[in-house]
């Protein structure tokens, strides 16, 4: 799952796996559903830790790894530390670099260092925009920060770029041509940021096929399809 998933939610989807042949097991970790709910467990960047623990309980080797939404960046970076994971999916990319040398990191640095900047653009924001104030109300919800600014020091962990060297994997990268969450270019960033994977399949699902939405709103039977044709490819 991702910024605002619950595992209940995957169900369908994880059924439409099971009836092609594989076995499938949902887990929600910190900052998700009932893990965030019931037990106040604050959304972590270090994913590996969640996950081992679900390898190690189910004894689980040479898995395939999906993450829907954010969940993109946390099966990149658990999969950065464990082999038992063969193949990882970003369904759909992440971010690549959110402190990197360009426009954006100089962006990100100067509101570390302006606080009260950073707020008082948030909360703006906020009040003109339901998409803002739905993504930085989450991000602070399942993080614990009490301000904005609080919660943007700690997005800088959530870069795919950090772990990007370390991933061996098969990677299979989904995005949308229209998604008003992630901009395309980070699919093209990833694709060329993963050089030490295995391999890196892409694709980019567009208007034509009711796909070009964030995580394939739309079509998300081909997204799952395309997903269980790579599997089928790299076992």
């Amino acid at each position: 799952g991702g910024l605002d998933s619950f595992m209940e939610e995957l169900f369908s989807a994880a059924c439409y796996i099971v009836n092609a042949g594989y076995e499938v097991i949902l887990f929600e970790g910190p900052g998700q559903g009932a893990a965030q709910r019931k037990s106040n467990l604050r959304m972590t960047h270090k994913w590996e830790i969640p996950t081992s623990v679900v390898l190690d309980y189910f004894n689980l080797t040479n898995v395939t790894l999906v993450g829907i939404s954010l969940g993109g960046y946390l099966a990149l970076r658990a999969a950065a530390f464990d082999e038992r994971i063969a193949r990882v999916v970003a369904y759909d990319v992440a971010p690549y670099d959110l402190h990197g040398s360009g426009l954006q990191g100089s962006l990100y640095r100067f509101f570390i260092r302006q606080p009260a900047v950073y707020n008082w653009i948030a909360h703006t924001a906020m009040r003109w925009s339901v998409q803002s104030d739905l993504l930085i109300s989450q991000w602070m919800y399942i993080t614990g920060a009490n301000t904005p600014a609080d919660w943007n020091e700690q997005l800088q962990n959530f870069s795919v770029s950090d772990v990007a060297l370390q991933i061996h994997q098969d990677v299979l990268l989904l995005a949308g041509a229209e998604d008003h969450m992630v901009p395309l270019k980070e699919y093209h960033n990833n694709v060329n940021g993963l050089i030490n994977a295995r391999s890196v399949t892409g694709r980019i699902f567009t208007a034509e096929e009711h796909a070009q939405n964030h995580c394939q709103v739309g079509n998300l039977a081909l997204a799952l399809d395309v997903i269980l044709d790579w599997i089928g490819q790299k076992t």
